[in-house]
């Protein structure tokens, strides 16, 4: 698996954006890769560090579900 991560950031209102595109392609399988994109923000909480920490890593989890969704929905087929 690769991943870049085109942006991971918070802004000065504590809205956090994740942007990454990200390819899998299974260990001894040269035919089937998934590709995909992920966007997406979240607002802090709270007006602090730590509610701004857990709106990045809600952020991380929600790519991590992305990418195993689509994988999930590609291998199923149509």
């Amino acid at each position: 698996m690769s991943f870049e991560v085109q942006r991971f950031d918070s802004d000065t209102s504590g809205t956090v954006t994740l942007i990454s595109r990200w390819t899998v392609q299974p260990s001894g399988d040269t035919a089937q890769v998934y590709v995909g994109q992920f966007s997406d923000t979240r607002a802090a909480a709270a007006d602090d560090r730590s509610a701004v920490v857990a709106a990045h890593s809600e952020l991380v989890a929600a790519l991590s579900r992305d990418i195993a969704d689509q994988i999930r929905q590609a291998a199923a087929g149509p």
